[in-house]
């Protein structure tokens, strides 16, 4: 073996410069555990916040799967639609939480990420999209079900993004007028369906339009559903504990710059949220859940971050015209500013894997670029 570093470093920086980023990120958040433990956290607490930062490696599975299968998504465009489905439908809706999904592994959380996936995937993949209509519609069915606010944008936003990327405005105007005027049939017809444990209430189409409309408008969500206070409250809890964050964080420019640590978990610094609750590592948002542990360094490395993966999404979208990894990026973005979502380990391994999927065909790009830069094999 003969090591080429000089050139080789310059080239693996020009070619693949989300590896630099992760590792600095990566090393910048091992300096916080063992900066944290060694100030008494409790090593348990200090490594599930760790994980925010060595999630991202499922990007390299998900590239090699790929590339021993290369068309691993339109096998899961067949697949994932049933089982996504089925096991909320069964599990959610008529076993309500008695019995937990399989492979889950928080019994009452159900898999968010899966629903978002399936309409992106039949939206790029399924070719007609009418042939397999009742699976859209049933997975469509599924995320107005579980009634999570931030699913429902995450998808509307992919979706329009889809729509300008494809040029099909149109049809996505057609079905989402197809689609308001069954909400609004449902609502003349007063059909209401039991919801979720997790989630409460009952799933009306009234109440789908308070809970979309109670953060910004409580007075106008209460004409709607008596239960408009709770969907607002869902949404302020939130507001008010990144507030407090902002401002512990900013009270002198050493907390500013690298945060508070992970000494102690967000919610400590939150009096509304009960001690029986206690400890909520990740306040619903990626952004203050970096800027709280971890400062505007933090921040800067988990935005770059996610800058970076965005402009591969953008070239896989140049070379191949397929959008579905700028979908999974608008998606995630939509998921992690306003949910747990790249903080957790079953919201952001399977997103993160599927990253790694999407952006496989830059992976012979990088991997000529990680040989120039590390081997040179001299054959006889």
């Amino acid at each position: 073996f003969s090591i080429s570093w000089s050139n080789g470093r310059r080239n693996l920086a020009a070619d693949c410069p989300i590896l630099w980023i992760f590792a600095a990120w990566f090393l910048y958040g091992f300096v916080h555990l063992i900066g944290g433990m060694a100030f008494g956290a409790e090593p348990m607490e200090a490594a599930k916040i760790f994980a925010f930062h060595y999630l991202p490696a499922f990007l390299f599975l998900g590239v090699a799967v790929r590339s021993l299968r290369a068309d691993f998504l339109q096998w899961l465009c067949r697949w994932l639609p049933w089982f996504n489905a089925g096991t909320i439908i069964i599990f959610k809706l008529i076993l309500q939480d008695q019995v937990g999904i399989p492979f889950n592994p928080v019994r009452k959380i159900a898999p968010q990420s899966g629903t978002m996936v399936v309409l992106a995937l039949m939206l790029c993949f399924e070719r007609p999209l009418t042939k397999r209509w009742y699976l859209f519609a049933a997975n469509a069915f599924v995320l107005l079900f579980m009634q999570v606010r931030a699913g429902w944008l995450a998808v509307l936003a992919a979706t329009l993004l889809w729509a300008l990327l494809t040029k099909q405005l149109r049809l996505v105007a057609k079905v989402g007028a197809a689609g308001f005027g069954a909400l609004l049939l449902l609502a003349v017809l007063n059909v209401s369906i039991p919801g979720t444990p997790d989630r409460g209430g009952r799933v009306t189409a009234a109440g789908i339009l308070a809970r979309s409309v109670a953060p910004f408008d409580e007075q106008l969500a209460a004409k709607y559903s008596d239960e408009s206070a709770g969907f607002n409250e869902t949404a302020q809890w939130r507001e008010d504990w990144w507030r407090i964050i902002w401002h512990e964080v900013h009270k002198d420019q050493g907390t500013a710059a690298f945060g508070l640590g992970t000494g102690q978990p967000l919610s400590r610094l939150a009096p509304f949220i009960p001690e029986e609750e206690q400890p909520v590592r990740a306040p619903h948002n990626f952004f203050f859940f970096a800027l709280g542990y971890e400062g505007w360094v933090g921040v800067v490395l988990v935005m770059s971050f996610q800058v970076a993966l965005g402009a591969l999404a953008w070239k896989v979208w140049r070379a191949r015209a397929e959008p579905f990894g700028l979908m999974l990026w608008v998606m995630g973005l939509a998921m992690g500013f306003f949910d747990n979502f790249y903080e957790t380990p079953f919201a952001a391994v399977p997103m993160y894997f599927l990253f790694g999927v999407t952006l496989a065909p830059m992976a012979p790009r990088l991997v000529r670029a990680a040989q120039r830069a590390a081997l040179s094999v001299g054959c006889p």
